[in-house]
């Protein structure tokens, strides 16, 4: 009764009542719902080429959906009921679907409303909402060609608050703890593990510290046309499964960032602080010193929404290092490429385009070409300066008259030498992890998923994924012979040769088949899982690895 009386002021409802200011984390399922029905026409100016938005835009486009609800299938007008129900403040300025376990005596862990443990709503003076959270996993990884098995577990808890005053400034925290067991080898598949410093800050397996911690938090202003952010938390720019502008594969950053959108325009833009290269230096009195270089890195993009169908984005990138923040780049109405000249060619700099057409309802084509740096003159000539990355994408919801399946194919060529520079302090990395998808320079990757939605709170997946990668040239004690332009962290050198073709060196191979499923069997209950098959050949080294996952998430 609840849901049809949410259906029927979500179809009469306009006025946006309580924009809240706070940002949807980046891996939440609502953005791939909404692809999915940008993809079939149903919503229109959807950007999905940056992550996060606001709670405040999400709402916008659950909002849109109410003049195609009735063309919606059976399973995709549940899932909009879970999502009204989650966005119900923004949708309607109500919480008659939620219950928190401090100020609702009728509380009740297995209720299917949305659960917090405390929560404030006054006017649209100030809100607040606290949960706390908890997770546990396991993971079993056997080598087949070793008949090795390696296990281990891990708990996390901790909690969020976030909130927004005044409808126009947002404020968000969140901070965890951890404990590990079992065999430490096999973290660094989970990068909460693998980039925390206190898990990883003595490597010897006995005397190592098996808790960690982490937080994240931002302060936002929101006045609808324009955003202003400053924290820290994961972004992902770029279209697909891998993104090649920036993805979640390093550690967090703190940055500032500015957004603008008006009719067909929009911009966007942050500066971060990155971290460079690492030493330990001891001394007698105060022990160990940690010794990080200062690295930034900065990003803008102009959008053109030309029409419902088709869409067009330029943009860059720059990364500097070993000096304070530079003004420069701190400007977000600059061209990074003419300013990196200005400022006498110490920095690394990328230009971009992007694009999306959705000609073909139920088809949506994605496509990016990043330039690194190029020489028009030397086009086709192996000139190793030529330093391009491709990117295409398709999304197909064609089937979802007949079954609710997504089909999403990626096509990836990283030519030799991008993301790289000749100034080691400059690559596009942060604390020596890629700033993009795991694909290395001087490769290419296909990729194919198929998503499955049996039911509303049921979400199966499986991923094919194959690439190849033109390794540098090694010798025993792990020093480059030969540079064919296959590693992130080494640029071209002086001694290099001059001309190196696309996918030249040593050829590596992966051959990755993933299942994952994800059931919500009780609201705000989690229960994940996902097994993987991988393939690879990496310098005449076969593997054959098959790894299991099962993951409990539970937030109050």
């Amino acid at each position: 009764m609840k849901f049809r009386l949410l259906t029927i002021l979500f179809l009469i409802t306009t006025a946006y009542v309580f924009p809240q200011a706070e940002y949807v984390p980046y891996n939440h399922s609502v953005y791939d719902f909404l692809q999915r029905m940008d993809a079939k026409g149903f919503i229109s100016n959807y950007n999905s080429f940056e992550r996060p938005q606001t709670r405040a835009k999400i709402s916008e486009f659950l909002k849109q959906l109410k003049e195609h609800y009735s063309e919606l299938n059976k399973v995709d007008k549940q899932i909009l009921e879970d999502y009204r129900s989650e966005f119900e403040l923004e949708l309607y300025g109500t919480q008659n679907n939620a219950t928190s376990v401090l100020g609702s005596p009728d509380y009740n862990f297995f209720s299917p409303k949305e659960k917090y443990f405390y929560k404030i709503v006054d006017s649209s003076k100030f809100t607040l909402f606290i949960n706390v959270t908890g997770d546990m996993e396991s993971i079993l990884n056997r080598d087949n060609d070793s008949k090795l098995t390696k296990s281990a577990a891990f708990t996390r808890w901790g909690g969020t608050i976030r909130g927004t005053i005044l409808n126009k400034f947002g404020y968000y925290m969140k901070a965890t703890n951890g404990r590990f067991w079992g065999q430490r080898s096999i973290s660094r598949s989970i990068n909460e593990l693998k980039f925390n410093y206190k898990f990883n800050a003595n490597p010897n397996e006995v005397t190592a510290t098996d808790y960690f911690d982490n937080t994240e938090g931002y302060f936002t202003l929101d006045y609808d046309l324009i955003k202003f952010k400053i924290g820290r938390d994961y972004k992902q720019i770029g279209y697909g499964q891998y993104k090649t502008i920036l993805d979640v594969n390093t550690p967090q950053f703190d940055y500032v960032s500015f957004d603008f959108n008006y009719k067909i325009f929009s911009f966007s833009y942050f500066h971060g602080k990155l971290l460079g290269q690492s030493s330990v230096r001891s001394d007698s009195i105060q022990g160990e010193i940690n010794s990080v270089d200062s690295k930034y890195i900065g990003y803008h993009r102009l959008g053109f929404n030309f029409s419902k169908d088709f869409t067009l984005g330029i943009g860059e990138m720059i990364v500097y290092a070993n000096r304070p923040i530079d003004l420069s780049y701190l400007n977000p109405f600059n061209f990074y490429k003419g300013t990196e000249h200005a400022n006498q060619d110490r920095d690394n700099s990328f230009l971009f385009f992007d694009f999306s057409n959705n000609s073909i309802q139920g088809l949506k084509l994605f496509g990016s070409v990043l330039i690194d740096d190029i020489d028009f003159g030397k086009i086709g000539s192996g000139w190793y300066g030529n330093q391009l990355a491709y990117n295409f994408y398709l999304f197909s919801s064609n089937l979802y008259d007949i079954a609710p399946i997504d089909l999403k194919f990626q096509y990836l060529r990283i030519e030799p030498f991008v993301y790289t520079h000749r100034i080691f302090d400059n690559n596009y990395s942060n604390l020596g992890y890629s700033l993009v998808s795991p694909i290395k320079p001087n490769s290419e990757l296909f990729y194919l998923g198929l998503s499955y939605h049996p039911y509303y709170r049921l979400g199966i997946n499986l991923d094919l994924t194959y690439s190849i990668h033109g390794a540098n040239q090694v010798n025993e004690q792990g020093t480059i012979v030969k540079n064919f332009g296959g590693d992130p962290n080494v640029g071209h050198r002086p001694f290099d040769q001059e001309s190196v073709f696309f996918l030249d060196g040593v050829h590596e191979y992966l051959r990755s088949i993933a299942f994952s499923a994800v059931f919500e069997p009780i609201r705000n209950y989690f229960v994940s899982g996902k097994l993987v098959f991988e393939n690879s050949d990496f310098g005449n080294s076969p593997g054959n690895y098959v790894a299991a996952f099962a993951l409990l998430n539970l937030r109050l």
